[in-house]
């Protein structure tokens, strides 16, 4: 692993790594902590936390590795005891929520996040050794167009707050997309396969009448996520739009706390109970 200092806030910083871990895999073979060379390197920063990134070399040089989707990880999911994958799950929410809160600023992810975005290398039964370690990763790619989704009509339910700028915009939508991915990661299915959540049985109804019905269908299938009310709360907290608050000094510290370090304590729970098994 590459340890840096502090929090990364610049693409060049993110690129000098990357351009420095290359260099050391090819001439040594191996990465710090036996991994292998096709396999994707994480940014250790301070206070332990993991980033995660695309090699672009390795990516380039390592066609025939094996990767699986998000999509294919679920997949795999029903021949695992469901305990298991449900960690596994939350393993993969944390790395994803400290990721973002180490490269929100750089322009290395895209505002519209999604599940989709991210790929793992290795087979997906791979993943769902108890002693493997959840590993994604994510390239840059060029800016997405937003795409409407279900969870719109949680917007602005948090503070009224006016975005000063292009900045705000992308950084409140981003924090929003996490809100979804945290949500998917939560329920261990596509948004878009849940039924409850589609539009066709709106028609005719008054506007206001939707945007209830809406929001009520909504707020029903994040509650349905079995990780207890901890883990409902933050991805409300998201999706919201409480999460982001312009005015803030500390927006990290606001972050840690009201996203990272619950998704710790989550993550620790369900590993102690596994240990006691």
């Amino acid at each position: 692993m590459l340890k840096g200092k502090g929090k990364i806030k610049t693409m060049e910083e993110i690129l000098a790594a990357l351009k420095k871990a290359n260099s050391e895999a090819t001439t040594t073979a191996n990465l710090i902590s036996g991994a292998k060379s096709s396999e994707p390197i994480l940014l250790q920063c301070s206070r332990t936390v993991i980033a995660i990134h695309a090699i672009p070399i390795l990516s380039i040089t390592n066609q025939t590795a094996p990767r699986c989707t998000y999509t294919e990880l679920l997949e795999a999911e029903s021949a695992i005891d469901p305990l298991i994958a449900r960690w596994k799950r939350i393993q993969l929410a944390c790395i994803i929520a400290v990721s973002v809160l180490h490269l929100y600023e750089t322009g290395w992810l895209s505002e519209n996040l999604e599940m989709a975005d991210f790929l793992f290398f290795g087979t997906a039964n791979s993943h769902y050794h108890l002693h493997s370690c959840m590993a994604p990763y994510i390239s840059p790619k060029d800016p997405k167009p937003h795409m409407q989704t279900p969870f719109e009509c949680l917007k602005g339910a948090g503070d009224p707050q006016t975005y000063l700028g292009a900045r705000d915009q992308r950084l409140a939508t981003l924090f929003h997309r996490l809100g979804i991915v945290l949500f998917e990661l939560g329920r261990g299915m596509d948004y878009r396969t849940i039924a409850a959540m589609s539009n066709e049985e709106y028609a005719g109804l008054k506007p206001e009448d939707i945007e209830m019905l809406r929001k009520s269908k909504v707020i029903q299938e994040i509650e349905k996520i079995p990780f207890g009310r901890s883990y409902a709360d933050l991805v409300k907290f998201c999706l919201t739009g409480r999460l982001y608050a312009t005015s803030l000094i500390d927006f990290d510290r606001r972050f840690n706390e009201a996203v990272v370090e619950k998704l710790g304590r989550l993550e620790m729970h369900f590993s102690a109970i596994l240990e006691d098994e």
